[in-house]
């Protein structure tokens, strides 16, 4: 960590830098302080990178993939300005260790820890392929191990440098030890390159040497490319096996991410908090969490001892590693609306005066039960669904007693049609199971490497099955009695990358998928119509509009063309609809737009030190329920007037709510937080009236 250089500015964006942290291959890392006076990392792209269009382009779709990345096992991507003179992007703060430190400080990994750390890996990769985002640089430098387990940092951004051009003739980007033969090779690079990085990584973890040995950078490359990878030091056994299938020369023979921890289940412990590492590492992690005080400016930057600070050096998105916290000073303050800070030229609707009171009233807890873990929720009449990583459960929407439970590994939010509940597993299929007994109804076999969430609509279960690379994505449209596949729509291409989730609109299905967006009749699979819309994100739908953000525009459209748009800014993250009014989250920030016209209706600002990004946006009949990154708070805000209802507390270390839904007059909570059982709390809380 140094400090700023008379060359640095002060500034960058709405952030306050406070000291360099390091540089990589593609710009300088800064700390810097959010305007609620959370601690970020900054990155500030190369001007030679800077100055070419095609680096710019490319790296504002990339960043826009990037920030759809979301999961338990993934640092987040909150903010990014590609269209700056200096493009910049924000990753978020993480305190802890990075994998190849702790290694080298503590020793190899036992086999149990192992286990658990691929299973948590694997699961971050799960998540970043997913949003359609190929890692290209997983190693041991890009793992983090902090108090809330593992997570998988600089996903993606180096793509933008490798496709636009810009390197060096036979240049590679990656880590040489843990690329693949095809990325060594420069050959086009899908999830499978990942796969393989994981299965160095595990190597690495278990026995303090990567797969490769050392050596200079050709001679790793030639041993990837031509040699087998080392495995003695891990002995025999299944993780031999895994490790084996992950570091296949030909990617068709590697394992898929779920395929990995269908695997490791059996084996591993949650890799969550810091029960499954080492006792040393687990205390050598605690330890860099106590804080002493020297002074930063005017906030405070509590830095722990020795080596307080690591800045990711490779060349994508740099998440920083920094030991302590921002201490609090009496510039903490409570949600309040305030002014908007962007100019919204048909903003005419007024804001409801003064700050709301803090502390917000808590709600009245119906009931609690335990969970195996946080997953995903989904409400049928008189039955809440929880489905996580291990089962499938049904509770009493009135008492909370468990009415069944079925092992079924989930990687989607259940959706309830008829008296059917389906969920993707990780197994690659779709399951229907009963809802009133948890009896297996029907399995599809999926076919692909990506899924969207599943929707509703038109009479069927549908769902998109995309590349991971985004260049195809295809709509498909189940029988929700049988699971026979119904229709499949015209595959959808573009040059582009970004994906946008689904979202019903009435019979249709409207999607935002590389320049455009397009709706499509969920009852045969035709496309009604496409507009262009470059880096769309989907805010919802209605009978016949698609509400979207797209260049600095929030967008109405009907047949293909704009009802109405209105200036909203850059940093949108996404949006919800409810009812008639439109609710978008960036940074810290609520903005409510109403459905008819995109008339402003209320701001609500977060300016508490320890906001950074919004972790769920939840839509409600008249509520949104919005929970923020490093928060154990869950709250309710009405979508008329802004005001907060209640706010929901989970108590414990490394608290968080993952998902939430409202159901006649009950909002059900799943969260987690670092306990003595380990399990998770499903709550139902009641909305006021």
């Amino acid at each position: 960590m140094e400090q700023l250089g008379p060359e640095d500015p002060p500034r960058i964006g709405r952030y306050r830098l406070v000291a360099r942290l390091g540089q990589g291959g593609m710009g300088q890392v800064f700390l810097a302080l959010s305007p609620a006076g959370a601690p970020v990392a900054l990155k500030v792209i190369h001007p030679h990178y800077a100055a070419d269009p095609r680096f710019r382009s490319r790296f504002e779709r990339e960043v826009a993939n990037a920030r759809r990345v979301s999961g338990a096992f993934t640092a987040p991507v909150i903010d990014a300005d590609p269209t700056a003179a200096a493009p910049w992007l924000v990753t978020a703060y993480l305190p802890g260790m990075a994998l190849s430190e702790a290694v080298k400080t503590q020793g190899p990994f036992p086999l149990p820890a192992v286990y658990s750390l691929a299973a948590g890996i694997a699961e971050g990769l799960q998540s970043v392929h997913r949003a359609g985002v190929v890692h290209r640089d997983l190693k041991p430098a890009n793992v983090l191990l902090g108090q809330d387990g593992p997570r998988i940092i600089d996903f993606g951004i180096a793509r933008a440098a490798e496709e636009s051009g810009l390197t060096r003739p036979g240049a590679v980007l990656g880590s040489p030890g843990y690329m693949s033969p095809e990325q060594a090779a420069g050959q086009p690079l899908d999830a499978a390159s990942d796969v393989f990085s994981l299965g160095a990584v595990i190597v690495f973890c278990a026995t303090g040497e990567g797969p490769f040995g050392r050596g200079p950078v050709a001679e790793l490359i030639r041993r990837a490319t031509t040699e087998p990878p080392r495995l003695d030091g891990i002995g025999e056994g299944f993780l031999r096996d895994l490790v084996a299938g992950c570091m296949q020369r030909d990617p068709r023979q590697r394992p898929l991410t779920w395929q990995i921890l269908e695997t490791l289940h059996r084996h591993a412990a949650s890799p969550e908090g810091v029960g499954w590492m080492p006792p040393r590492l687990a205390a050598a992690i605690r330890a860099r969490d106590e804080p002493v005080e020297p002074p930063v400016d005017r906030r405070r930057l509590l830095l722990g001892t020795a080596a307080a600070v690591t800045a990711a050096a490779a060349g994508g998105i740099a998440a920083v590693r920094v030991t302590g916290k921002i201490a609090e000073t009496g510039e903490r303050a409570a949600f309040a609306t305030t002014a908007p800070t962007r100019a919204v030229p048909s903003a005419t609707g007024t804001r409801p005066p003064g700050a709301f009171a803090s502390p917000a009233p808590a709600p009245r807890e119906v009931w609690r039960r335990p969970m195996p873990m946080y997953g995903w929720m989904a409400a049928a009449p008189g039955r809440v669904f929880a489905a996580d990583t291990r089962e499938l459960t049904a509770f009493d929407a009135r008492t909370g007693t468990p009415r069944w439970r079925v092992a079924r590994r989930a990687v989607q939010r259940p959706v309830v049609v008829g008296d059917l509940a389906v969920v993707g597993e990780r197994s690659g299929h779709l399951l229907a199971v009963d809802l009133a007994s948890g009896r297996e109804r029907w399995r599809h076999a999926r076919s692909g490497v990506g899924f969207s969430d599943l929707l509703v609509a038109g009479g069927n279960v549908c769902f998109a099955a995309f590349n991971t690379e985004l260049d195809r994505l295809t709509l498909i449209g189940l029988d929700p009695r049988t699971g026979a596949e119904r229709w499949r729509a015209e595959p959808l291409t573009s040059d582009e990358t970004t994906f946008s989730h689904l979202a019903v609109a009435g019979g249709h299905i409207a999607v935002a998928f590389g320049d455009a967006l397009h709706l499509v009749d969920a009852r045969d699979g035709r496309r009604s119509w496409r507009a262009p819309m470059r880096g769309a994100r989907l805010c919802g739908a209605d009978a016949g509009t698609v509400y979207a953000v797209g260049g600095g525009q929030l967008h109405a459209v009907r047949d293909g063309k704009d009802a109405w748009a209105v200036a909203v800014g850059a940093d949108i993250v996404r949006g919800v609809l409810v009812a008639d009014t439109l609710v978008l989250s960036e940074s810290g920030a609520l903005t409510a737009m109403a459905k008819a016209d995109g008339r402003f209706r209320w701001e609500l600002r977060d300016n508490s030190p320890t906001a950074r990004s919004w972790d769920l946006l939840v839509p409600g009949t008249r509520h949104v329920f919005v929970t923020a990154t490093g928060s154990g708070d869950l709250t309710a805000v009405d979508t008329a007037t802004g005001a907060i209802r209640w706010r929901h507390t989970v108590k414990g270390r490394n608290p968080r709510h993952s998902d939430a839904v409202e159901a006649d007059g009950t909002v059900y909570v799943s969260s987690t937080a670092d306990s003595s059982d380990g399990r998770s709390r499903l709550h139902a809380l009641a909305l006021p009236q």
